[in-house]
């Protein structure tokens, strides 16, 4: 269960960076105006579809302006962006710290004597069938 918790994170984490690098080398090579809060929104929703948007900070947009030239040959600037986004490396480790874990959480209190009625190997037992 740790291998299978880490190697999933970090595949997720591989494929969030080969869509940045897929995102920016789109926009660099932009031929229209890129609107600030749609393309910071497609970064967080991909965090999101990926569900590892804790462990990174908020997207950060550096406009560029790229030179273009039309179809009549006249020379036009678009305004386009390059995205980076930052890990959370204290909330990476936190987390990896947690990787294997598997806790149960019984709501059994019955006592038989001085002992409880579904011992701790019982529940996991019924856990695994």
């Amino acid at each position: 269960m740790f291998d299978d918790e880490r190697k999933c994170r970090n595949e997720k984490f591989e494929s969030f960076e080969g869509f940045l690098i897929k995102t920016n080398k789109e926009l660099k090579n932009a031929t229209h105006s890129r609107d600030y809060d749609k393309t910071r929104q497609a970064i967080i929703n991909e965090l999101k579809r990926l569900k590892i948007k804790k462990y990174f900070h908020d997207p950060v947009l550096t406009e560029i302006t790229i030179e273009r030239k039309n179809k009549r040959g006249k020379t036009t600037s678009v305004k386009s962006f390059q995205v980076t986004a930052d890990k959370k490396l204290a909330t990476i480790t936190d987390r990896e710290k947690l990787d294997g874990l598997c806790v149960f959480i019984s709501n059994h209190v019955q006592f038989s004597g001085k002992q409880f009625i579904f011992s701790g190997k019982d529940i996991i037992k019924a856990q695994q069938g």
